[in-house]
């Protein structure tokens, strides 16, 4: 169905934008140093933090489980011309991983009881949030570009 495909382009953005302006956040905090972290993560995580509605918690809670919820729905409802499950493999797998980053790294930020999460899931869902945010951007262009590609 086309309208999943596009949900999926347009959330896999949005998403990607979440996770760039989320990681530019933590590294500032971590950093304490504004100008060392512009320096590590560059201009494009700078104009994306000026933007008010990536920062809005219902906005970020809402794309998270959209995400998640369409990238699941993805394996079973492909782009016009694919296989199932295979057609829109990377999509699916890239909104999953996306939309559960946002809503686990919600969580850390709103909780208040102590989290320790373990190491794995550390590193790929929380401190390497920004590269997600990119290879959803990137998957997000490309499953534009060729939506009958097979696993894209």
């Amino acid at each position: 169905m086309m309208q999943f495909y596009f949900l999926s382009i347009i959330l896999g953005i949005a998403a990607g934008l979440i996770l760039i302006n989320y990681s530019q956040k933590a590294e500032e905090k971590e950093l304490q140093d504004p100008k060392k972290a512009q320096k590590l993560i560059g201009e494009l995580s700078e104009k994306i933090s000026e933007n008010e509605i990536l920062n809005n918690k219902t906005f970020r809670i809402v794309v998270g489980i959209l995400a998640l919820l369409t990238g699941i729905i993805k394996f079973f409802v492909v782009a016009k011309g694919g296989l199932l499950i295979l057609g829109d493999f990377i999509p699916a797998v890239c909104g999953i991983a996306v939309g559960f980053t946002i809503l686990l790294n919600f969580y850390l930020e709103n909780t208040s009881i102590e989290t320790n999460l373990p190491s794995v899931l550390q590193l790929i869902f929380v401190k390497n949030a920004y590269l997600l945010g990119l290879v959803s951007l990137a998957v997000s262009a490309l499953h534009f570009l060729f939506p009958g590609a097979l696993f894209l």
